[in-house]
């Protein structure tokens, strides 16, 4: 898994580049009971997509949190294979 870079850690994501999802009352990160509920997807599957690095996550002491970013790409991703 990639660890990102303290420049990332320091970015601010601007609502265009985070496909429209993201607004001023949308948490920036997320945590991962949060995403298993936006994806309706169980807490074992999080945690297999975190540790094959298909999910990147930001760890916060012992804490893992989830880009809002970083969840919509990859949502996105999931659509454009399954269109193809």
């Amino acid at each position: 898994m990639r660890r990102p870079q303290e420049a990332e850690l320091n970015t601010v994501i601007p609502p265009e580049s985070a496909g429209g999802a993201w607004n001023a009352t949308s948490p920036r990160l997320l945590t991962v009971e949060e995403v298993r509920a936006e994806l309706n997807i169980g807490r074992t599957l999080i945690y297999q997509l975190i540790w094959s690095g298909a999910l990147p996550v930001i760890r916060i002491g012992s804490a893992l949190r989830v880009r809002r970013a970083d969840l919509d790409a990859y949502v996105d991703q999931q659509l454009s294979w399954r269109m193809r």
